[in-house]
């Protein structure tokens, strides 16, 4: 090998004696003509030598001038040899390059060599360029520098091939370190030098504790004698690899399975530098093939005691193998007299639908989700979800299909009682959403014609006018309380209620309604449970399918009321729905009136769905039924049919306590006071009108329209302020946290809600009703000074 060091005292010896030739040439002059002839020959000797050496070669004098260069460094710059003599370092190589070597230069020109690698420019094809340089130093006998030497070699090719090295070593450790496989590199005893992170993760250790042991003392024992035997062959040199599957023990002493193989890696020479295990976590294949093993011998099993059907089938349509759940649901008494059924003929309601099933499936490799109609042997018809797979032979001809079937009549069934539920849901979100406003509005028609009654003299012909406005109001009132009992938004008082009472207390009020020409007779069970419920309510309730009932007697009939304690489970028969199972006391409804067809029993709980005609009803009568009953926690189920009369059927469910006593009576005298209350009412009109009519029966009223601006009021005046009126949702803060916030403050004073039931209203009156006094809209005078007064006397 040449040794790059003599190679490199060579080169430069020869430009110095290059250099010492031309200065011979140009001392001598024209005075020895001897001296003219050897000097050519010496010169071009030496210049030959240089001009063929792979490398660039430059004498730079004291001056920074170059006094010689090569061929190959004149053709770096551009130039032919000679044309650079003469010339500024700068001046051939750029200002930035000069720059980058000016140290280097003015180092070698006070007589230190001095080797360096800079960046050098572009190749032809674009590629940066980089060089090794040396600057050694031309000094004279008498320690004098001349000049120094600049030998230049291009080593781009060696600094491409060391950044192709460094990003290969990345892209290894990268690898190295993400690998989703345990790996290392172990010395000849077996010790890890390196380990990555997975296989410090299937180990379960960590970097420390791995490189504590060798490899092989974190195997099972029993693997390990097998473990050391191929390690010791792979260093010895008598396999270059193996692969083996072995259990590895973790410090909780988890068994774990792992798939290794490992490497040697040997030098030039073939002797072993070091060994590369990698190990794959094959644990959960392992128990995947135990589970597998388990499965095939289950499977059989699994088929023949499978709940869904479970067959084989041919391409024409003949049973090849099924399991007894599918004789079942098709109602066949054993699977052999399944199996001897034709599918297209004998199973298909559709004959053709399974000629449209394979055609469907004959290019796919999965039946997925496909529903059709079956006949059962008792000629009975259900619907059945298929999936499975095609069964094609070598030539990936349909031979057959492998399919499981499921019974999804009652699913399909339940699912459009769903949407129904569904739709009556969002109807009755939108019935809640009018209903509020309504409220809203009606409370300032009825406060602001309750004042103006009052200051009306009994004779005031103009008081005939206010009492329709009034009347007019109360009704729409009641048509927003049924829409608020269908959308099951209105806050309901329950109590514990004796059905059998109520129905006595209320045939009265009942046979005034219905008329004379229709008789009402009951059978009340003497031992009936008590129910929770809101009497009022259930009152209406009864009302409401009583009228119901003389509309659908016209000419008279028997409207009958029952009782009765009852235990439901979870389904009945002829029942499309499922209950909580546990006692319940139903209550009967019963006309001998026309009767209800299928389609309009679908429809008749829907809001404003009405049969009768035009202005004889609002069509909320049964929905306000449904509404109270749901909410109430009960059911509703309807028996009719056209000409034979129909059965309102409704459970409650019952509870172990004694009913409270359900009075009428009439309310007490409404009486006025001196108090300060503090209004707060987002709604202008509803503000006005309750500060008006407290005003005058001789409260102090201050009002807000929000929670903040009540905030401050109250604070100014604290001492004075006896109760907080407030409405439940207004803008920036709502009448619950207002007084949450005088809660937290320390203060004692009184609060009453008032509410019109909104969507958001109706979870904040159920926590509310049983803690504060609560007034719903909307409200009359009457029941405002009520509640106002009963808030003031109540002790807090």
């Amino acid at each position: 090998m040449i040794n790059e060091e003599k190679l490199r005292r060579y080169l430069v010896e020869q430009v110095v004696k290059l250099r010492r030739t031309l200065a011979d040439l140009t001392g001598a002059g024209q005075e020895s003509a001897q001296a003219d002839r050897l000097s050519p020959d010496r010169y071009e000797r030496v210049q030959s030598v240089l001009d063929a050496v792979p490398a660039f070669i430059a004498y730079v004098d004291a001056d920074e001038r170059y006094r010689f260069t090569n061929r190959p460094y004149a053709q770096l710059h551009g130039r032919s040899p000679g044309d650079l003599n003469g010339l500024h370092v700068r001046d051939v190589i750029g200002r930035a390059a000069y720059e980058r070597a000016r140290s280097n230069i003015e180092a070698a020109l006070n007589g230190r060599a001095v080797e360096f690698e800079i960046p050098f420019g572009s190749d032809a094809h674009g590629q940066e360029r980089h060089v090794h340089a040396s600057y050694v130093p031309d000094v004279g006998e008498d320690g004098s520098v001349s000049g120094f030497v600049a030998l230049v070699i291009d080593i781009s090719e060696r600094k491409r091939a060391e950044l192709a090295l460094a990003a290969s070593e990345r892209r290894w450790r990268t690898v190295f370190e993400s690998a989703c496989v345990g790996m290392a590199i172990v010395d000849s005893g077996g010790r890890p030098e390196q380990t990555n992170p997975a296989l410090r993760r299937f180990l379960g250790r960590s970097e420390a504790e791995v490189r504590t042991k060798r490899i092989v003392d974190f195997t099972y024992a029993l693997d390990r004698e097998e473990s050391c035997r191929l390690f010791d062959e792979l260093v010895q040199g008598q396999r270059d690899d193996y692969r083996l599957e072995q259990r590895y023990l973790r410090p909780d002493n988890t068994v774990v399975w792992g798939d290794t193989a490992v490497s040697a890696i040997r030098d030039g020479n073939g002797a072993f530098e070091y060994a590369v295990p990698m190990v794959m976590d094959t644990t959960a294949h392992k128990q995947a093939e135990q589970s597998l093993r388990k499965s095939e011998a289950a499977y059989r099993d699994l088929v023949m005691h499978a709940t869904y059907g479970i067959y084989r089938s041919s391409r024409d349509g003949r049973l090849l193998t099924a399991n007894p759940a599918l004789a079942e649901m098709l109602g066949y008494s054993s699977v052999d007299e399944l199996l001897a059924i034709d599918m297209g003929r004998d199973l298909y309601v559709e004959p053709n639908e399974r000629e449209t099933v394979i055609a469907r499936h004959q290019t796919q490799d999965i039946i997925r989700d496909v529903e059709t109609e079956w006949e059962r042997k008792d000629g009975g018809r259900i619907t059945v979800r298929l999936n499975g797979r095609p069964l094609r032979d070598a030539l990936g001809e349909l031979e057959g299909f492998e399919v499981i079937a499921e019974d999804v009549t009652e699913r399909r069934r339940l699912e459009a009682q769903l949407r129904q539920a569904q739709k009556m849901e969002a109807v009755g979100r939108l019935a809640g959403g009018v209903a509020h406003d309504f409220n809203n509005i009606l409370t300032a028609i009825l406060g602001s014609a309750g004042l103006l009654l009052a200051d009306l003299a009994p004779d005031d012909p103009r008081r005939t006018d206010l009492m329709d406005i009034r009347d007019a109001a109360n009704r729409a009132a009641t048509l927003t309380r049924q829409l608020l009992a269908f959308s099951r938004r209105q806050v309901l008082i329950p109590q514990r209620l004796d059905l059998n009472a109520l129905v006595t207390n209320a045939q009265r009020l009942l046979q005034r309604v219905i008329g004379e020409d229709i008789h009402i007779t009951t059978v009340l069970d003497p031992a009936l449970g008590t129910v929770e419920a809101d009497p009022g309510q259930v009152e209406q309730v009864l009302l409401n399918l009583a009228v119901n009932a003389r509309d659908a007697m016209p000419d008279g009939g028997t409207l009958s009321i029952s009782t009765v304690n009852v235990q439901l489970e979870v389904t009945h028969e002829g029942w499309d729905f499922q209950v909580n199972p546990g006692v319940y006391v139903m209550l009967a409804v019963t006309d001998t009136g026309m009767g209800m067809d299928r389609d309009t029993q679908a429809h008749m709980f829907e809001p404003f769905f009405t049969t009768k005609d035009a202005g004889k009803g609002t069509g909320l009568g049964l929905a306000t039924v449904y509404g109270i009953v749901k909410q109430s926690g009960g059911y509703i189920l309807v028996d009719s049919e056209p000409s034979r009369g129909t059965t309102f059927s409704i459970y409650l469910p019952r509870i172990d306590r004694t009913a409270e006593p359900h009075s009428s009576a009439p309310d007490e005298a409404v009486r006025g006071g001196t108090e300060v209350i503090l209004l707060v009412e987002d709604e202008h009109l509803v503000r006005r009108a309750a500060q008006r009519t407290l005003e005058r029966n001789g409260y102090t009223v201050l009002t807000a329209s929000d929670g903040e601006e009540a905030l401050a009021i109250f604070r100014q005046h604290e001492a004075d302020v006896d109760l907080v009126l407030t409405d439940l949702v207004m803008p920036r803060m709502g009448g619950r946290r207002l007084c949450q916030i005088l809660r937290q403050e320390g203060k004692t004073v009184k609060c009453l809600f008032v509410s019109g039931y909104s969507e958001r209203d109706r979870n904040e009156c159920r926590m509310l009703e049983r803690e504060f006094p609560f007034l719903e809209k909307p409200w009359t005078i009457e029941s405002l000074l009520r509640k106002v007064r009963e808030a003031l006397d109540t002790t807090a």
